[in-house]
């Protein structure tokens, strides 16, 4: 997930962390999204960035809360001064152009969260809490615990084993 930004890590000499009110973030022992998280927002649970190019600024990540477009905060240049203006515009532009139902209607950046929530272990009570309540919950022949979340493009099946993800299915789509 973060494989693009350990790419562009020269970049980050250029760039700067911002909240998303324009204010600088201390980025901590670093200058890498994992310190800032870790600095400023200990809490949150980070598995993805979303690239934005818009004209306001040639580079922005918005980093977003585990599957949402929720953003936490921003890495990127702005004109010195401007910051805050630039910023604000920048979010109104990210909030209007995503579907507020990422869950269901980002099928690429599911697949790539639920990966990331599998090797982390992720708990049923952790889901339950990041995506509400499922449309369907059930057992399977195995006692596996399956939540079914559906939406208008897909269905998307969480299987927990002992209380934890272990995998899913997408079922649907374009």
């Amino acid at each position: 997930m973060y494989l693009f930004l350990l790419l562009c890590s020269g970049l980050y000499s250029q760039l700067k962390f911002y909240d998303l009110q324009g204010n600088l973030l201390d980025v901590g022992e670093g200058n890498s999204i994992n310190s800032v998280k870790e600095k400023n927002f200990p809490e949150e649970v980070l598995t993805k960035s979303s690239f934005v190019d818009y004209k306001e600024a040639e580079f922005t990540t918005i980093i977003c809360k585990m599957f949402s477009y929720e953003p936490i905060f921003i890495l990127g240049e702005f004109p010195k001064g401007k910051e805050k203006e630039y910023i604000k515009s920048i979010l109104d532009i990210f909030k209007n152009e995503h579907s507020k139902n990422y869950f269901i209607d980002h099928e690429r950046m599911v697949k790539y969260d639920l990966m990331d929530a599998i090797e982390k272990k992720a708990t049923d009570l952790f889901i339950l809490k990041r995506l509400g309540k499922p449309s369907n919950s059930y057992e399977d022949s195995q006692e596996n615990k399956i939540y079914s979340y559906r939406g208008d493009l897909r269905t998307i099946d969480i299987i927990f084993k002992n209380g934890y993800l272990a995998d899913f299915k997408i079922y649907g789509g374009y």
